[in-house]
């Protein structure tokens, strides 16, 4: 009876609720984790890569599943989408530069929803749709994908990053917005107005955000601030999660990037990610780690369950968010980590361990 007591009174500490007059609640967070056990560990890995063939990844910079587990590869440079079966065998190409029937200007982000592919076009501001075989189904001319530069799918809807650009007597600027959507491609909420700025670079526009059964999470674009918000699909604000952080300089200062920006402090927050209990990783900013001139990052993320931070992990993999040299992205109980420069896919399987 002592030990449930002393469990109980020790999450009271950890984590602390409240509901205020705005009807939602926020999820207090310190550095301890509840569940100091949780870990994430990598089983198996692979690699995809041009070796032995013509140079079919070029600049690879997102992905997606079927429900076959069948791997789809958005190739930004040659405007191409590279399948392989689960096990990496290469199987078909599709798309290419071209204003035709399914060629693509500038893709910019890839998802798979009830075996159909979809494909965000940047410059024609069209979703071009494929089958799983690549064959083009159509183009969506939707006004809500309009400036798309990232797109996700869940169940029956969709999310999509939109850019508003304005220029007026207060000077250029770029607003971003949140479109929900049902697979129809009809607007079901806007989330406006997450972030302003007058410069276009993707760094200072791109909003985290991560999709599960039942939230939307959408990170604050804070370099003072570690919060998350919660939303449902509709588009309801129902939740913060916060968690207690200290502002992080930039080191690298010689950094192109890090120059265009023109800011002293990283922002909190570098992306979002989902794994297959539906707990939310928040990967935190880190600090820079210079290795003979190279900034070498590893992947480290905040876990969070129903907004109770449960534990850090560093899962060991290599990334870059800032630089977009090395990205991750996590699809069920995968992570795949793109080395967008040197065209090659990390596909690695992982574990959950609570106990």
């Amino acid at each position: 009876m002592k030990k449930i007591f002393l469990i109980t009174f020790l999450a009271i500490l950890l984590v602390s609720c409240t509901k205020k007059d705005t009807g939602f609640k926020t999820y207090f967070n310190n550095s301890t984790p509840a569940n100091p056990n949780f870990d994430i560990e990598i089983v198996e890995s692979f690699e995809l890569n041009n070796e032995g063939s013509e140079q079919i990844l070029n600049f690879p910079a997102d992905v997606t599943e079927d429900k076959d587990r069948n791997i789809f590869i958005l190739s930004v440079r040659n405007k191409k989408v590279i399948k392989y079966d689960k096990e990496g065998k290469y199987i078909i190409e599709f798309g290419g530069l071209g204003d035709g029937p399914g060629e693509l200007q500038q893709p910019a982000s890839i998802v798979c929803l009830e075996d159909t592919i979809y494909v965000a076009d940047f410059t024609t501001k069209k979703i071009n749709l494929y089958n799983v075989e690549g064959e083009f189904i159509r183009a969506n001319n939707s006004s809500q994908f309009s400036r798309s530069n990232s797109l996700t799918g869940k169940q029956d809807m969709f999310v999509s990053q939109n850019l508003e650009y304005i220029d007026d007597k207060d000077g250029f600027r770029v607003k971003s917005n949140l479109t929900l959507l049902n697979k129809k491609f009809n607007e079901v909420a806007t989330i406006s107005n997450l972030n302003e700025t007058g410069n276009p670079f993707i760094v200072n526009t791109r909003i985290h955000y991560a999709l599960t059964s039942k939230f939307l999470y959408v990170a604050e674009k804070s370099k003072d601030f570690y919060r998350v918000n919660m939303f449902d699909h509709r588009g309801s604000k129902i939740g913060i999660i916060s968690k207690n952080y200290s502002r992080i300089p930039f080191e690298d200062k010689e950094n192109r990037f890090v120059k265009s920006i023109n800011s002293k402090h990283k922002e909190a927050i570098s992306n979002l990610f989902v794994d297959y209990k539906d707990n939310l990783w928040v990967d935190k900013t880190q600090r820079d780690s210079l290795v003979d001139g190279e900034n070498i990052l590893k992947f480290k993320v905040d876990v969070f369950s129903e907004g109770v931070f449960q534990n850090s992990v560093n899962l060991g993999l290599e990334y870059d968010p800032f630089n977009l040299f090395i990205l991750n992205k996590v699809i069920k109980d995968k992570i795949y980590t793109m080395h967008t420069t040197d065209n090659k896919v990390i596909v690695s399987r992982y574990v959950i361990k609570e106990n």
